[in-house]
């Protein structure tokens, strides 16, 4: 996460957004209390954040901790008897050694666990959002089997196919979103889950860019390179050649390009003298 993206996922209407273990470093200084409300009026997005098992280390005078969950009320002419249905969304990750960060990561099934029953007394449907590797997500499903659905993310670019464990619909999204996931839930007349369809439609040359986000991606790209130049030249690293020597500003030693033909030949006489098989 960075505030580029802040801004971006904030000019687009999105309901929920998991906050996982690497947003750590970026989350210490957008959830800084003294900032917070003016971080939420540039970026809106922030609000619709949530973490059940990342808890701020330090006094909560000083960091904004997420909400554990949230609820979303969807209307439709498809939920049976109900005009609505409220959905309740959980958000875990894995476990992450927080580091400088300011921020701890306890176990994302026990944190489930805890927040479960309250989440299920007032949604119709139940989806965890996981952050986390396959045996994690099983895991949070086998410790909380009245969980709806589990949509997990961990940087898997072949994610497994889509199955149901017990009650629980458990799916993958894919890696740098090459593919949108789809999933379709199909109700009874109780609103309750009777069968799934989950698709993966790929973002190729096929399908446009929207407009406005490639203007967002444009404007990102510009400002981002900038600040590459603007980091490469206060670090020094496009670094002066002089005399075969390349100097550098980092307390590295300087590298010699052009040794002195002294040593070349030198070089060569030894590799000359040396027996078969001396060398390891």
């Amino acid at each position: 996460m960075n505030d580029w993206m802040l801004k971006a996922f904030s000019q687009f209407k999105l309901d929920v957004i998991n906050f996982s273990h690497r947003d750590l470093l970026y989350g210490k200084v957008v959830l800084d209390k003294e900032k917070y409300e003016s971080n939420l009026k540039e970026r809106p997005v922030l609000g619709q954040m949530i973490s059940s098992n990342i808890i701020p280390a330090t006094d909560l005078n000083k960091t904004v901790a997420l909400k554990p969950y949230t609820i979303s009320e969807v209307s439709g002419k498809r939920f049976g008897n109900k005009p609505s249905i409220k959905v309740g969304f959980i958000g875990v990750t894995e476990p992450w050694p927080g580091g400088t960060t300011g921020f701890v990561i306890s176990d994302p099934a026990e944190k489930v666990k805890a927040v479960l029953p309250e989440v299920r007394s007032k949604a119709d449907i139940v989806v965890v959002l996981a952050y986390a590797t396959l045996g994690t997500a099983r895991e949070i499903i086998k410790q909380n089997p009245d969980i709806d659905v589990l949509i997990a993310a961990n940087s898997v670019s072949a994610p497994p196919p889509p199955q149901r464990e017990g009650k629980t619909i458990f799916v993958y999204a894919m890696h740098q979103t090459k593919s949108l996931g789809e999933l379709r839930l199909y109700l009874d007349e109780e609103g309750k889950v009777k069968d799934y369809l989950n698709r993966y439609i790929s973002l190729n040359r096929d399908i446009p860019d929207q407009g406005d986000a490639a203007k967002i991606v444009a404007t990102a790209k510009v400002e981002i390179d900038a600040l590459k130049l603007k980091v490469a030249e206060e670090e020094g690293a496009q670094a002066p050649e002089q005399n075969g020597v390349i100097t550098n500003n980092t307390g590295q030693p300087t590298l010699n390009v052009n040794p002195p033909k002294e040593t070349t030949k030198n070089a060569k006489e030894t590799n000359k003298k040396a027996p078969v098989g001396a060398h390891k």
